[in-house]
């Protein structure tokens, strides 16, 4: 579920708010020759996305990359942008068990979740108001869950295994027997649009993500309203892609329910160090499971990635927090104190940063979805069901295949 409400193909379509929802739908709205037009209340587009270059280098204010398939790559290519593919094999990092893992997963953890395979999955793991961490203990157990995955999913989620809603996450779960078919059943379902592009790749640009924004408003340029308030009205469908906030204002009637659905408040800190931090060497980056070692969820190494060393005689990092961790985890992964190392450090807030896809967002949105029923009002963005930007783009796709020979 990434699109809620109804469309009705004798209406043109307005748009709400030029994040990255709003400039994909857009598009793939115009690659179809279908009208439309984005208002946007802010005097830019791109939402939370974008780049900021400084003398050490780039610093992203929210994601700093996208991952490819082949929309995208078509996409990409559409637009002449030319990516920049992360480093191959480096290596990604948990730290469990006290010690920074590659393989975070010991031979005896491995030799007892085989045998369980197989085995039926217990209808409370997948019931309806099932956790993931509820679906996935009688597999893994509860010190894989909360050392292995969680920090997995904290890194997408920015929340713990045993606050997201399964179903929310894996719709396929509720109608799997065993452990087996839903491993299968999930690779199929993600091999959709990699048929080209064989492996999943997080690409960035020369001038950062800010850059995939740039050529998106250049793209449709003739269809924005930039530094414009506009009411919703009953001539058009009117497709809201902003955050739960500004959608309750345009959608009074919703506001409620609009207003339930919770966010976790993210920290970006992005340093540049005169010293490498060696547990990062030629690594991607790592994970922290929750507890009293570290207080960040993960940590990028940004040059690494891009193999954008080379330009600069330093190293460059990004935290991704819950709350101001960066130095005492600095001193953590260093046993240095960050004064002694940084040559400048940058630090972005976001009061509501992340949507938390838990039970009271699934109920919330069915309640939503309900209301919409037979409106010409319908909300697509990252508390819909498309959180990252590679699914946010495939579901804008998606969603213009499936009307545009209404629309025509």
């Amino acid at each position: 579920m990434t699109v809620l409400g109804s469309y009705d193909p004798d209406k043109p379509i307005h748009i709400y708010g030029a994040g990255m929802a709003g400039l994909f739908l857009g598009y793939f709205l115009k690659k179809n020759h279908i009208p439309f037009k984005i208002f946007e209340t802010s005097d830019r587009v791109g939402g939370k996305i974008s780049s900021q270059l400084t003398d050490y280098g780039l610093i992203e204010t929210a994601a700093n990359a996208i991952v490819m398939n082949d929309i995208i790559d078509e996409m990409l290519n559409d637009l002449k942008l030319r990516p920049i593919y992360a480093r191959h094999g480096l290596k990604r990092i948990i730290f469990r068990q006290g010690k920074m893992k590659t393989y975070p997963l010991s031979l005896s953890d491995v030799l007892k979740i085989i045998p369980k395979l197989l085995k039926e999955i217990p209808v409370s793991a997948k019931s309806e108001t099932a956790t993931v961490s509820d679906f996935f203990i009688p597999l893994l157990g509860a010190d894989v869950v909360n050392e292995v995955l969680t920090p997995a999913l904290s890194g997408i989620y920015a929340s713990r295994a045993d606050e997201l809603h399964l179903h929310s996450l894996f719709p396929s779960a509720a109608t799997t027997k065993s452990y087996l078919d839903f491993i299968l059943r999930f690779f199929k379902e993600n091999k959709k649009y990699k048929k080209k592009i064989k492996k999943f790749v997080s690409v960035s640009f020369e001038k950062g993500m800010g850059e995939l924004v740039n050529h998106l408003e250049k793209e449709l340029k003739e269809h924005l309203f930039l530094s414009t308030k506009k009411d919703l009205e009953l001539s058009v469908n009117n497709i809201i892609c902003t955050d739960t906030m500004q959608a309750a204002q345009l959608i009074p009637s919703l506001q409620n329910e609009l207003n339930r659905i919770p966010y976790k408040k993210v920290l970006s800190a992005t340093i540049f160090t005169r010293r490498e931090i060696p547990v990062l060497k030629k690594a991607f980056g790592a994970l922290f499971a929750r507890g009293p070692e570290f207080k960040s969820l993960g940590v990028l190494n940004n040059f690494a990635i891009f193999n954008r060393a080379r330009q600069y005689p330093h190293y460059s990092y990004t935290f991704i927090s819950e709350v101001h961790a960066l130095e005492h985890d600095y001193q953590k992964l260093t046993q240095h104190d960050l004064d002694e190392d940084v040559l400048l450090s940058q630090v972005k807030i976001w009061e509501k940063g992340i949507p938390v896809y838990n039970q009271q967002r699934h109920q919330s949105i069915n309640a939503i979805e309900t209301a919409l029923d037979g409106k010409n009002i319908l909300l697509f963005s990252h508390y819909t069901g498309s959180l990252s930007l590679r699914a946010m783009a495939t579901s804008a796709y998606e969603f213009v295949e499936s009307i545009k020979d209404k629309a025509n």
